[in-house]
């Protein structure tokens, strides 16, 4: 699987956790991306392109 494959994988849980558990996805989220880097071969890259991806028109949130 790709690093931008990972990302966008990434960044889609975030927004199922924002939609569905509002009160507690952040600190879920966070603790995810927690063990993701103790785990994930390449895990530093992926968070970094998580950022990339979020900035993209397609996954911007609107307000």
């Amino acid at each position: 699987m790709k690093i931008e494959d990972k990302a966008v994988d990434l960044h889609l849980f975030k927004e199922a956790l924002e939609s569905k558990h509002s009160e507690i996805w952040e600190k879920s989220y966070k603790a995810a991306l927690e063990g993701y880097l103790k785990r994930a071969n390449g895990g530093k890259k992926v968070l970094y392109r998580i950022k990339i991806v979020e900035k993209r028109g397609r996954y911007k949130h609107k307000k």
